[in-house]
C-alpha cells in the first residue's frame, strides 16, 4: 500500500511541474477578438491576390455562400447570417452597415411603412484553394486563391 501511494503522489508531482513547464514555453499570442486572431492566422497569406475585396475564408461559413446558387431561395435568418459573414470577410467594410445599424434599418423600414423589406446580396469573393500547395522562390510551400 505504501508503494502505491508513493507511486501516486510522485505522478502527481511530475505531472504538476509538468503542466508547469508547458504553460511557461508557450509563445502562442492571446488575442482579445476574432478579428485579431483572423489577422494573426492570414498575417503571411500574399494579400494582393485578393482581388475581390473579401477572402471569405476569414470568416466561419455557417451560410454556405460558396454552395448558394444564384436560383435557390433563402429566409431573413440565411440572409442576415450571409450579409454579415460577408462584412468580417471584407477587407475594408467602412462602407458596409454593422449588426446594429443593420437591424435599426430593418425594423425602422417595417415599423414605418408596415413592409417587409427584401434583401439581395450580390457579391463577388475570394476563397483559399485548400487542394493545391505550390512552392515559392525559396521552397515555402503556399496555397494560392481560388477564385
Amino acid at each position: 500500500m505504501k508503494n502505491i501511494s508513493s507511486l501516486f503522489l510522485g505522478m502527481a508531482i511530475l505531472c504538476s511541474f509538468g503542466s508547469v513547464l508547458a504553460q511557461s514555453n508557450t509563445s502562442l499570442p492571446i488575442f482579445n477578438t476574432c478579428e485579431e486572431a483572423t489577422q494573426y492566422a492570414f498575417r503571411d497569406l500574399d494579400q494582393t491576390k485578393i482581388t475581390k475585396g473579401i477572402l471569405y475564408d476569414r470568416v466561419f461559413k455557417n451560410a454556405h455562400l460558396e454552395l448558394f446558387q444564384s436560383a435557390e431561395n433563402s429566409h431573413a435568418g440565411h440572409w442576415k447570417q450571409a450579409y454579415f459573414e460577408l462584412y468580417h470577410a471584407s477587407n475594408n467594410n467602412s462602407q458596409m452597415l454593422n449588426s446594429d445599424n443593420l437591424d435599426n434599418l430593418i425594423y425602422e423600414s417595417y415599423e414605418s411603412t408596415l413592409t417587409v423589406t427584401l434583401g439581395v446580396l450580390a457579391a463577388e469573393f475570394n476563397v483559399l484553394n485548400y487542394d493545391v500547395v505550390e512552392t515559392t522562390s525559396t521552397g515555402s510551400p503556399y496555397r494560392p486563391l481560388h477564385r
